[in-house]
């Protein structure tokens, strides 16, 4: 998460509406958790981590249980992250897995997201 070359560890935290990042120090051992809200009630229930807008660093996908959305964290490259965007999935979808990929081989990453209240998945197709 910071180009340090180390794995480092996200976590969502749905009782407490957060994420945590652990950064690793590649001998196996890991920082104190930096701590991002989700929003108040969102009940986050997974994380996807990859480089949705091409810049070299990753960013984080969020699957909100609670909210019925999905938030996209956008990555700085240095563990921090630039723009929180928020991405409605309809009254009671209730979001519980998320993926990434590029779905329709446009060579842009897409998510798909399992959602367990409304039983489908749903396909945002990046267009940009």
């Amino acid at each position: 998460m910071n180009n340090d070359h180390h794995l480092d560890i996200v976590v969502v935290n749905s009782r407490v509406n957060t994420i945590a990042i652990f950064f690793g120090d590649g001998n196996g051992n890991f920082s104190d958790p930096k701590i991002y809200s989700t929003g108040i009630d969102s009940d986050p229930s997974s994380v996807a981590i990859d480089d949705l807008n091409k810049d070299t660093h990753l960013d984080l996908v969020i699957a909100n249980w609670g909210t019925n959305n999905i938030l996209v964290f956008l990555g700085l490259g240095n563990g921090t992250f630039f723009e929180l965007k928020s991405y409605s999935l309809g009254y009671n979808a209730r979001p519980q897995f998320i993926a990434i990929g590029d779905i329709n081989n446009d060579n842009a990453l897409d998510i798909a997201v399992a959602n367990f209240g409304s039983d489908y998945v749903e396909i945002l197709l990046q267009t940009c």
